[in-house]
């Protein structure tokens, strides 16, 4: 099976939808954790990916990832931040597996902006219970 969170790239939509495929490309599960118009809900109906084909060939407007390891030991390795571990995998099981996935893919991204202005990182409880993944760094 394979899983792909999507998230917009240009702010179309805020949050992620997630799918997941059998062996031979057929949908087996749908999430939907976004906040879409009513516009927006209508053109992923007309276009809903059955098919993992299909999926792949989505607008360059909308990111499509792999999700591959969502497990609290990935986060915890990758934040790189070893304080409050009881209470930050707390709060990552509490996340979606699509989130867990955005969260992930956000870490280095966070790691240069605190490298490059000079700042210290939040403790990983703190950036998850924030979502901080989701603020527009610059």
């Amino acid at each position: 099976m394979r899983k792909y969170a999507i998230a917009s790239t240009k702010k179309a939509f805020e949050g992620t939808l997630m799918f997941e495929y059998d062996e031979e490309g057929v949908l087996l599960y749908y999430q939907n954790d976004s906040t879409m118009t009513t516009d927006q809900i209508k053109f992923l109906h007309q276009r809903f990916p059955f098919i993992e084909d299909d999926l792949l060939k989505i607008s360059p407007a909308i990111k499509v990832e792999e999700i591959t390891d969502v497990t609290f030991d990935c986060f915890w390795t990758k934040y790189d931040k070893k304080v409050n571990r009881k209470r930050t995998e707390i709060l990552w099981y509490k996340l979606s597996i699509a989130d867990r996935q955005v969260c992930l893919s956000k870490i280095n991204k966070y790691k240069n902006y605190c490298r490059l202005n000079n700042r210290l990182m939040k403790d990983p409880d703190t950036y998850i219970r924030n979502r901080s993944w989701v603020d527009e760094l610059t």
